[in-house]
């Protein structure tokens, strides 16, 4: 791999944007400290909070997503030292990308989504309005899809590769009968409530990671839509009612990703869970440019010493 693919150079534009972001805040704040003695507004922290978190997100899903660590490395140095960078530019060789690495766990989310698509159409069978936590599920299912879709999308498989890992949708219909076979109704219940609880907030800040990236959220050709998955399960599952309403994706990613920004979090999911208290400032009073990205619960907690 000698140059970025088109959705790797969006990752990796978008990266250097928020690294340049980032460097120009920290030159702000010490001019400001400089000339008045005092720290920067609470406005500041904000914005320097929200464009580390979605600067780390966009590392995570990037080297998720097979761009090679030495060009997330150069593009980050680059925007953190206010360097222009353009993707036809001079890079760093491309390490090896580690396919088992990269591909087993995009495997293992699939699989996810195979089985969760498969439990909610039991549950609904069972409880059409599926009582508590139906909210918690839709926004877990549709975070699963949106980044398991944008990783896709980064990584470029296209129909053919797609079939090749995964199968077609009547194969992903299969796999999803497959995890049902032999469960009781209460243990369909008990997964159905497991998946909902599931803390999926890292998967919320990737997607709107890749989301501010432009990277499509929305449809794979390697992965088959969701109403189409719904629809062979409902022929695999005769007992499931197909034509029960079921989550549209666009909304519930959009949900998501309105999640994200904090204004809408379901109670269920938290997006940190481990925050920590980071001052951008050293212990001298100078500003530090290879701090640690600030993680905090929500944008206030940690901003006052």
């Amino acid at each position: 791999m000698r140059i970025p693919t088109p959705p790797q150079r969006q990752v990796l534009t978008a990266l250097h944007d928020h690294s340049a972001h980032l460097a120009a805040l920290l030159t702000e704040a010490a001019r400001h400290r400089s000339d008045t003695g005092e720290r920067p507004s609470q406005s500041w922290y904000r914005d320097y909070q929200e464009h580390a978190i979605l600067r780390e997100a966009l590392e995570q899903v990037a080297a998720a997503g097979g761009v090679p660590r030495s060009w997330i490395a150069h593009v980050h140095e680059h925007g953190s030292t206010g360097t222009p960078w353009h993707a036809d530019i001079a890079r760093r060789p491309a390490d090896p990308v580690d396919w088992d690495r990269v591909l087993g766990p995009l495997c293992t989310d699939v699989a996810r989504i195979q089985e969760w698509t498969a439990l909610d159409l039991a549950r609904r069978a069972d409880r059409p309005d599926r009582g508590f936590g139906a909210a918690a599920f839709d926004h877990n299912l549709a975070v699963l899809r949106a980044r398991t879709t944008g990783l896709a999308n980064l990584l470029g498989l296209d129909a053919e590769l797609g079939e090749q890992l995964w199968g077609g949708v009547d194969d992903w219909a299969h796999t999803g009968v497959a995890v049902l076979d032999g469960l009781s109704a209460e243990q369909v219940i008990d997964r159905w409530n497991a998946a909902a609880c599931t803390d999926t907030g890292a998967y919320t800040l990737h997607a709107s990671a890749l989301h501010c990236a432009a990277i499509d959220l929305d449809a794979a050709t390697a992965m088959p839509a969701h109403e189409h998955l719904v629809a062979a399960l409902g022929h695999a599952l005769p007992s499931v009612q197909t034509q029960r309403e079921t989550p549209a994706p666009g909304d519930a990613i959009a949900s998501a990703l309105t999640a994200a920004d904090g204004s809408e979090i379901p109670a269920e999911t938290a997006l940190f869970s481990q925050p920590t208290d980071v001052d951008p400032w050293g212990a001298n009073g100078d500003s530090d440019r290879d701090i640690p990205i600030p993680v905090f619960a929500s944008p206030a907690e940690g901003l006052e010493r």
